[in-house]
């Protein structure tokens, strides 16, 4: 009999002793799974990587659109009647390194009035530029195939906008759309003025109305290749006003980026 419990009691005992080390393998086996599965980005990651991603771009085509409407907050009560002011500035062009050619096409409207200037620069580094259908001519530039491509690499490197966007970086909503981050921001904080101001610095008196004035509203989207982490598209629309102020102005900006690294400059005609 007492054989037979120590029989018993050892089958117990192996029994158990199969259960735990099955236990711990499967819990082991689950840690090694979870250590081995990447942590998902934030958007100080894809931040920090689109920075990285932008620097080695050496050839792209881009649009960029900078609108503001200033207008009376109450018109009929207004000292000086009701006030519209529009103002904006679009630009489209091509940066090819390989062959080196610049084309870029800028148009400025103020209040109905436009004026459109474009610029070619063949790989010779020779300049022409145009006024609205006017012909195209020949313009002395002292500047260095460098310094002319630099200008226009600001379209989708500018350090500057990147600072900005990194101290806003964890105020970004990160979400995955098909093959795209997309960074979006809604709300009034003060802290995305110095993004807006980046956006485009080149705007002139359009960004400099941004200053002094508080973001009454704002919605502001990023969307990022997931593949490469370049940018296909920035678009922002806010409202800012100065408290004692009757005005209010809205602004909208859009760049879109395409052919990253691949771009090529089509010779304008009217170029010999």
């Amino acid at each position: 009999m007492y054989k037979s419990l120590r029989k018993i009691l050892l089958i117990i005992s192996t029994v158990i002793l199969s259960v735990v080390l099955a236990s711990c393998g499967t819990k082991s086996q689950t840690e090694s799974q979870q250590e081995s599965q990447p942590k998902p980005l934030t958007s100080q990651d894809v931040i920090e990587k689109y920075s990285e991603a932008v620097k080695n771009v050496n050839s792209f085509k881009y649009t960029s659109d900078f609108t503001s409407k200033t207008a009376s907050k109450n018109p009929e009560s207004s000292p000086l009647g009701p006030i519209n002011l529009d103002s904006g500035i679009s630009k489209d062009g091509v940066l090819s390194s390989e062959p080196f050619s610049i084309l870029t096409n800028q148009t400025m409207t103020i209040t109905g009035t436009s004026l459109k200037i474009s610029n070619y620069i063949n790989e010779s580094n020779e300049l022409y530029t145009r006024a609205g259908n006017e012909p195209w001519k020949k313009t002395n530039s002292k500047k260095t195939q460098s310094e002319k491509a630099d200008v226009v690499k600001k379209e989708i490197y500018n350090d500057k906008f990147l600072d900005a966007l990194k101290n806003v970086a964890g105020d970004l909503k990160l979400e995955e759309q098909g093959e795209n981050y997309v960074l979006s921001y809604s709300g009034t904080d003060a802290k995305f003025m110095e993004v807006l101001q980046q956006f485009d610095r080149g705007a002139g008196s359009v960004v400099n109305k941004l200053a002094d004035t508080n973001i009454l509203s704002l919605n502001f989207k990023l969307t990022i290749k997931k593949s490469s982490f370049e940018p296909t598209e920035i678009q922002f629309d806010c409202e800012t006003g100065k408290n004692e102020s009757s005005l209010t102005t809205k602004f909208t900006g859009k760049r879109t980026f395409s052919e990253i690294n691949t771009a090529k400059v089509t010779k304008p005609e009217g170029i010999q």
